[in-house]
């Protein structure tokens, strides 16, 4: 542990901590996370809670993944600063050594070490997309994630903005095959991988570049040249199949059709009827009324031929008197 004084930026209120020089992250994922997320090289300000992010001398070890990662700034004794953290064995032998001069850059090579890329190779993958972008605004390129068979970076504008951008798997794969002996060579050194080692990566390896550069080329053509060619038989195949779904369309839209005129004439069948039914009631009434009527003649005539027999009796028996 040592002590650290720095000057709030923001209220200029002096901060004193005690922070730690190095630590031991092997098997231990809590110490681990706080490196990534930046947390050991955080100073709150206990005035204002400002935070800020000290760049200052720190050990990462890893004893699993062999690796031994020194932040430090230029001009720094690494050996001396590495000694006095005791570690023990001959480490140069048995990691890989790496210095570093940001805790982004810092932060970088553990993500790398804990996917198992190779981080030579990734500066030199980095450094053909920074050359293959027309923006010339680009001020860092980090690794971030390993999504599948996609390599996930963070690119850092001159301006601040952070965008993010994809590199395939297989380009690592190629740019291994260049020089595979220069990328997985250990020199039991400290060795700074950074933009600087790429560009003599290229430099040393530039004909052997282009050759595979004109290859990859190549392949992506032919690639391309298939992709189409299966678009365009996918089309076909749909373009063949669009009569026969027009045809069902017709049939389904008759179908409907029959289905909504079935209720018309259903209902003027029973209209039919029910006027059918009311001129046969309407014809019992009538016949009825008329029944009615004869009836009430004949009742009548019976009654008046009655009183004519009565009065011809009574007629008669005044006579016989």
């Amino acid at each position: 542990m040592k002590k650290y004084t720095i000057e709030c930026t923001k209220c200029n209120n002096v901060i004193t901590q005690t922070a730690e020089e190095a630590v031991n992250a092997t098997r231990n994922e809590d110490v681990k996370k706080r490196v990534i997320m930046k947390r050991v090289f955080e100073a709150r300000c206990p005035k204002c809670q400002n935070i800020h992010f000290v760049t200052r001398p720190f050990l990462y070890q890893d004893d699993e993944r062999r690796a031994l990662y020194v932040l430090a700034s230029e001009g720094m004794d690494v050996d001396r600063f590495v000694k006095k953290q005791n570690l023990k064995g001959n480490y140069k032998k048995q990691y890989s050594l790496r210095v570093v001069r940001s805790i982004n850059q810092l932060v970088e090579k553990i993500l790398l070490v804990e996917n198992n890329i190779n981080d030579k190779a990734i500066e030199v993958l980095k450094l053909f997309f920074v050359m293959g972008e027309k923006n010339s605004n680009i001020r860092n390129v980090y690794f971030e994630e390993l999504e599948g068979n996609r390599i996930r970076l963070a690119v850092i504008m001159a301006d601040g903005r952070q965008l993010t951008a994809y590199a395939d798997v297989k380009g690592l794969e190629r740019i291994v095959s260049i020089n595979k002996k220069a990328l997985n060579e250990k020199k039991h050194e400290w060795e700074e991988v950074n933009v600087k080692w790429a560009m003599d990566f290229y430099n040393a390896n530039e004909a052997e570049i282009n050759r595979i550069g004109a290859l990859v080329e190549e392949q992506t053509k032919r690639e391309n040249e298939a992709l189409k060619k299966l678009l365009e038989e996918r089309k076909a195949k749909v373009e063949e199949k669009k009569p026969t779904a027009k045809k069902t369309t017709t049939k389904k839209t008759e179908t409907k059709k029959t289905e909504k005129k079935e209720p018309k004439k259903t209902t003027k069948k029973t209209a039919e009827k029910k006027v059918a039914e009311k001129k046969v009631a309407e014809k019992k009434v009538a016949e009825k009324k008329v029944a009615e009527k004869e009836t009430k003649k004949t009742t009548e005539k019976k009654s008046t031929k009655k009183a004519t027999i009565t009065e011809t009796k009574k007629t008669t028996k005044k006579t016989d008197k």
